[in-house]
């Protein structure tokens, strides 16, 4: 969320510290999911790249999601992937039953086929769902947009 929020607005990391006081180094950690910004920080650093923090009860798939977010981060860093959002109907709130979970993922720069293969049989298994694992540099200029629209944190 942080990352997204600095590059909509054209932002470096540097230029997000100055204005929000918060040093480039905690951005960095942050962006990384290294560490975990307070809702106090996360509040300045939005504020600082023009946005307002709004909290809302989150879909129910999507809720259910964020229960097992720490778990399927750690699952999804031992094949290589960070900075995972969930996008598509589940991120919206309008998928049903039969709907899959869209993940959004970055990747190390030697994750390979097989690796994204047992990243998606991993995230099935413990979300008890189809999902399906996209890397942030595949996308499309066409559709980035609209997916980066969608996006919500885990």
């Amino acid at each position: 969320m942080i990352k997204t929020a600095r590059e909509r607005t054209g932002l470096t990391q540097s230029a997000l510290a100055n204005r929000s006081g918060i040093r480039q180094s905690v951005i960095s950690e942050y962006e990384s999911g290294r560490r975990e910004p307070s809702v106090a920080a996360l509040d300045r650093l939005l504020g600082a790249a023009g946005l307002t923090l709004t909290l809302a009860e989150a879909p129910e798939t999507l809720r259910q999601v964020r229960l097992l977010a720490a778990d399927l981060r750690t699952i999804l860093a031992e094949y290589g992937a960070t900075n995972i959002e969930v996008f598509g109907s589940v991120a919206r709130g309008d998928d049903h039953e039969n709907s899959d979970i869209d993940l959004l993922v970055d990747f190390a720069p030697d994750v390979g086929m097989f690796d994204l293969l047992r990243m998606q049989s991993a995230a099935e298994a413990l979300l008890g769902r189809p999902v399906d694992i996209v890397p942030r540099a595949s996308l499309k200029s066409g559709v980035a947009d609209d997916v980066r629209r969608d996006a919500v944190p885990l």
